[in-house]
């Protein structure tokens, strides 16, 4: 069964994203919610907690936007979430991590680890736009 809170959270960034309606989502309202739920689960191993909690079924769009609104809420500015991010994609043994970590808001990965999304889009094909997408970014220096 999902925590109660974490259900909440989810519910939440996926009506945004959907009355976004193909455009650039506003996730102003969820950013109570997810405070809420940084305050009940704590900062540290957060996105871990996350994807725990999540059940396997959880698209990764709303657990990507969920992580992505706690960057901003968490008292380190996100640097574990974005380490954690780095480590699934080191890992790349987890597609619907993968795809939460390459669809934050944030790179984190540099340019030294273009390697590393072309491996993880040679084994996940579903991951590869966002690869090429980051890769690119990473070649123009952003």
């Amino acid at each position: 069964m999902i925590v109660p809170s974490l259900a909440s959270a989810l519910t939440v960034t996926t009506h945004c994203r959907v009355s976004a309606a193909g455009g650039r989502p506003d996730f102003g309202e969820a950013f109570p919610t997810v405070r809420a739920l940084i305050d009940e689960f704590g900062e540290p191993g957060f996105a871990d907690r996350v994807m725990s909690a999540a059940p396997e079924e959880t698209d990764w769009r709303p657990l990507s936007d969920l992580l992505g609104i706690a960057i901003w809420l968490m008292s380190d500015n996100g640097h574990e979430i974005t380490q954690t991010a780095r480590r699934w994609l080191q890992a790349h043994s987890d597609q619907r991590k993968v795809l939460v970590a390459l669809n934050l808001d944030v790179i984190p990965v540099d340019a030294t680890e273009i390697g590393l999304l072309q491996e993880v889009a040679e084994r996940f094909p579903t991951a590869e736009g966002a690869c090429r997408e980051l890769i690119a970014q990473l070649a123009a220096g952003r």
